[in-house]
């Protein structure tokens, strides 16, 4: 039986709306007034047509005296409940069709902002099915529904199961890879605040690794997956490339690595493993250190049955892998290394590092008598706005009057001569600003006795100092962009053949600008172009300069 009954309506004495029948009210299941039961209707008839009237009206939900089938019209016994009104929207003209369901009309009047505060309570007493199904805030504050907290009946049962073995086991591992990449302290796993976190949301966690677990057995069980997943590699067969290059920290720490780089020789997909690391404190960095590492990776790689030496003479294994050649950069201990390889190993391919190439390529043109003074000058600039708070200030009023947005300056790097293209090309995009403020404050008396303050404004008011940084930028864009596509983890030595070809046309292309017209009409080329006396990368670098500048 519906515990919304009609005898509940009479508990609270309220009035439903106009046209709503009241619970218990027989007239709301009888014929509308005028109408005559039919002559033929026996007594026993109407006694049993009573009593299932009866028995239907009892069964009725009380929500019923608020709702209609048709609008303005009361519910009549006997009708089919799959469509429904409330009458409340009725009479502000609003006709909201709902399900015929007694506990979806319940809801409805429990949300709906035109039913009385007093009609919602009505229906809060007794109890009430599906209380979990409450949809709304007034719903929640009608119903004393069971509170949910964290801390509930229900999760005071809630036991998690202790965590498998090899949960634990991949837990750990993935803890340790974080650790690393991340580069954080072992001792950071000492933390009592770090160890109740782990232990409050990992379910089912019981102990939580060590440093000691860290960095001994755990550690050795990932170095030893790493090593056998990368001896697979080697008996699938690759050829091996050797990379090596030094690092030093701020700390004065100073170490040797050499990454093997390994080139599929079923599909030519390129894998990347670091082999080794030298601690090289207090060393010399010398041609004999660098080919001491390299040769003992070389025979790491035989006693291992890794790989083998292209062109080696006298093993006893030739391996599925083979070394094919070393890169590095163009110091001169690394150039004096891969000699002696050379020599030794006839067949293996000894090359520079193209992208140092590049980076040295753009430090020539730097290094160019003109082009230093342009790039003094730029340095200059940066320096003087990055330090001065008032002036760089008043120079970005200026950038949102003109330019509607701030920008700022990029310094160069000391040994990263691409550097030189970001603070030039930073400069360049500043000139309207940077003019502005020049034509602003050039009377400004505080401005030319602050330190190089006049020599800024006369800087930025020397049109052949825009013209020369336009040089520099022209010089080095080319450049720049190749780095870049060098650099990418998935470049090949296909990127670098393309590379040449890329740069061989603008070079080219420069060839033809920069020609000269004789008097005779004949066109001369640029020196450039010509055979020169000394052939260094540096004396071409510096013809290149000079070509383009020889106007200027």
């Amino acid at each position: 039986m519906d515990p919304f009954l009609s005898s509940q309506q009479s508990e609270t004495n309220l009035v439903p709306p106009r046209g709503a029948p009241t619970p218990g009210d027989d007239s709301a299941s009888t014929e509308p007034s005028g109408s005559t039961p039919s002559a033929s209707v026996s007594p026993t008839d109407e006694v049993a047509a009573a009593e299932a009237e009866k028995k239907d009206r009892q069964k009725r939900s009380a929500v019923w005296g608020y709702c209609s089938r048709t609008k303005g019209a009361p519910y009549r016994a006997g009708q089919p409940t799959d469509q429904a009104f409330c009458n409340y929207c009725v009479e502000k003209g609003m006709s909201h069709v709902l399900n015929g369901r007694p506990d979806v009309l319940l809801t409805h009047l429990l949300q709906c902002s035109n039913v009385s505060n007093a009609v919602k309570l009505s229906f809060s007493k007794g109890s009430k099915r599906r209380t979990h199904r409450s949809a709304s805030e007034n719903l929640t504050k009608a119903l004393p529904l069971t509170k949910t907290t964290p801390n509930g009946s229900i999760d005071a049962f809630f036991v998690a199961k202790p965590m498998a073995p090899d949960k634990y086991k991949e837990l750990s591992h993935e803890l340790l890879r974080v650790i690393l990449y991340c580069n954080i302290s072992f001792n950071c796993m000492q933390s009592p605040l770090l160890v109740a976190f782990f232990l409050k949301w990992i379910p089912g966690l019981q102990r939580v690794p060590s440093p000691r677990d860290l960095s001994g057995k755990i550690l050795e069980k990932v170095y030893g997956s790493v090593r056998d997943a990368a001896a697979k590699v080697y008996q699938k067969g690759v050829h091996v490339v050797l990379t090596i290059d030094g690092w030093k920290s701020r700390s004065g720490i100073k170490l040797l690595g050499v990454l093997l780089h390994n080139t599929r020789l079923s599909d030519g997909m390129v894998t990347t493993a670091l082999h080794t690391t030298v601690d090289i404190k207090g060393l010399a960095e010398t041609g004999h250190l660098v080919q001491d590492v390299l040769q003992k990776v070389l025979e790491d790689g035989h006693a291992n049955a890794s790989f083998s030496v292209a062109g080696a003479t006298g093993v006893d294994q030739i391996h599925t892998s083979t070394a094919i050649g070393v890169v590095s950069d163009s110091a001169s201990p690394n150039v004096a290394a891969k000699k002696a390889l050379v020599t030794k190993y006839p067949a293996l391919i000894a090359a520079p590092c193209y992208a140092h190439q590049i980076n040295l390529m753009m430090g020539n043109i730097l290094t160019h008598p003109m082009m230093r003074a342009v790039a003094a000058q730029c340095c200059m600039l940066v320096a003087f706005f990055t330090r001065s708070k008032k002036y760089m200030g008043r120079l970005q009023l200026l950038m949102y009057k003109i330019m509607c947005r701030p920008l700022g300056f990029i310094k160069k790097g000391k040994t990263r001569w691409y550097s030189h293209h970001g603070m030039v090309r930073r400069i360049l995009e500043l000139k309207p600003a940077l003019v502005e403020f020049a034509n602003t404050f050039v009377m400004d008396e505080e401005l030319r006795q602050a330190d190089k303050g006049a020599r800024v404004v006369a800087l930025l008011h020397n049109s052949r100092f825009w013209e020369r940084a336009s040089i520099m930028r022209t010089l080095l864009r080319p450049l720049v962009v190749e780095l870049g596509v060098i650099e990418r983890r998935g470049s090949n030595f296909s990127d670098v053949a393309s590379s040449f070809g890329r740069l061989f046309a603008f070079f080219s292309s420069m060839k033809n600008t920069t020609s000269s017209l004789m008097p005779d009409g004949a066109l001369a080329v640029a020196p450039l172009f010509s055979a020169p006396s000394d052939p260094t990368p540096r004396a071409l670098t510096h013809l290149l300069a000079g070509t383009i500048l020889k106007d200027f």
